[in-house]
């Protein structure tokens, strides 16, 4: 069974006017692409993550909806934040209307996550069950229900973020080529680097020669260098060069990288000099050559955020449609 893309869509600036405020925590669902092009029981992967959490955690309870119809839950699993954890337990019950269901995650440990830290508390597994000749697209955004223990709002400042699920029909596409998003928090120095991955997403034929451009205006985030990816480490050619208005990456291997293929081509650096404002920055995939022909390629955005006023709809189930 291969596992699915896991669209990498990041983590959220908070940064508020006063330079006295405090950091807030961010609790977010990353959000995923689904491709129905292969074998229809491949899993979702729905990541969730902790960034900067404001106080010490060592008992957690997070709860969210989902569509039992269209998913089955496979099984979760600790993240990296809690990975020694001895208690950890996921459990499924009905939702608040017909064929909803609420997945509940709970988890305690004897070593506290620290304050300020940042990364995976669990991933959700599932599988989706509507792919097939009727399916156009599905789109899914999906809420957190529920908070208690440590991430109780009543006692921790918490911004909970949505993700969405997007599943698309079997395409004679030849995969996807997509950038990330990221949404950048300004809880270290301002010019830390961000790391924006760009990344295939089930080819469906062999990667020996490759090569694309992702426009650049520089303006609220300046490139400042790269890092292989996992797909291309072992690639005897590979380079990134900054040009006029583009950034090009390319390079070419005798081991091809395997047909049905999900992982990372490149990982671009940025400095983001919007600390403290508004802004976006759009990065999409152009100009694919040699055996990125054919792909469809992907969009990405990198956000600063001032701090937000959550809207009283967040924990409902918003939208789908197909």
């Amino acid at each position: 069974m291969r596992t699915l893309k896991v669209a990498v869509m990041v983590a959220f600036l908070t940064v508020l006017a006063s330079a006295a405020s405090a950091r807030q925590t961010i609790l977010w669902l990353e959000s995923v692409t689904h491709d129905c092009t292969f074998a229809p029981d491949d899993t979702i992967r729905l990541n969730i993550r902790l960034d900067s959490n404001n106080n010490a955690a060592d008992d957690i309870g997070m709860g969210f909806y989902y569509y039992g119809v269209d998913f089955t839950f496979i099984r979760a699993e600790r993240g990296n934040l809690i990975a020694g954890w001895p208690n950890f337990q996921a459990t499924v019950g009905d939702g608040p209307s017909p064929g909803m269901k609420q997945l509940n995650i709970e988890a305690s440990g004897p070593t506290a996550i620290p304050p300020g830290v940042s990364g995976y508390m669990a991933t959700a597994v599932f599988v989706f069950n509507s792919c097939g000749p009727s399916l156009s697209e599905y789109h899914f955004q999906i809420c957190w229900a529920q908070l208690w223990g440590d991430f109780d709002e009543s006692v921790t400042d918490i911004d909970e973020r949505c993700g969405n699920v997007d599943v698309y029909p079997k395409s004679t596409a030849t995969g996807r080529l997509t950038v990330e998003s990221l949404y950048h928090t300004c809880n270290a120095l301002e010019a830390d680097t961000v790391e924006v991955d760009v990344r295939v997403d089930q080819s469906t034929q062999p990667i020996d020669a490759a090569g694309v451009d992702v426009p650049y205006d520089i303006g609220p985030v300046e490139y400042v260098g790269f890092k292989r990816g996992d797909l291309t480490a072992a690639w005897p050619f590979f380079d990134v060069a900054l040009l006029p208005g583009k950034i090009r990456v390319g390079g070419f291997t005798s081991a091809a990288i395997p047909a049905g293929t999900t992982g990372v081509f490149v990982t671009l650096r940025f400095v983001m000099h919007c600390c403290g404002s508004t802004a976006v920055t759009t990065l999409c995939t152009t100009s694919l050559v040699d055996d990125f022909v054919g792909m469809t390629a992907g969009c990405g955005s990198l956000h600063c955020t001032a701090l937000a006023t959550r809207p009283a709809s967040w924990g409902y189930v918003k939208s789908l449609y197909r």
